[in-house]
């Protein structure tokens, strides 16, 4: 992060210990990869890549529990939230959802994850 970017950055900060912060990052790593692999999949015609790039999102992917406990609330609402919409997309690929319905449906998709991204920020915990 740029030095003065530091003091004008208002996102909640949530802190963890190093590893939970990797879990968390690698959730989101995952959700970025399938939306790469939704649009790659719509490109070429794949709708079952489509499919299964969008279930590999849904709510089989969220954070386990002991971690869910040091979250904020609104933090897991749009986490909810967005791995819903990842099974609700691939369930509509499925039953033969046309691409604009599809990329209507990314876009809704994608705004949960620039409302948390804007919203949050994680940091690692400094030991005392």
């Amino acid at each position: 992060m740029a030095e003065g970017q530091e003091a004008t950055d208002s996102r909640e900060r949530i802190r963890l210990a190093p590893a939970e912060r990797d879990v968390v990052l690698a959730e989101m790593r995952t959700m970025l990869e399938s939306l790469s692999r939704i649009v790659h999949g719509l490109a070429a015609g794949d709708l079952l890549m489509a499919e299964k790039a969008a279930r590999a999102s849904g709510m089989k992917a969220t954070v386990e529990s002991r971690l869910e406990k040091k979250l904020p609330a609104h933090f897991l609402q749009l986490g909810r939230r967005v791995h819903t919409r990842f099974d609700q997309l691939a369930e509509a690929i499925k039953t033969g959802a046309t691409k604009d319905d599809v990329l209507k449906r990314l876009a809704a998709l994608t705004g949960y994850c620039v409302a948390c991204h804007s919203a949050y920020r994680l940091e690692e915990m400094r030991p005392d």
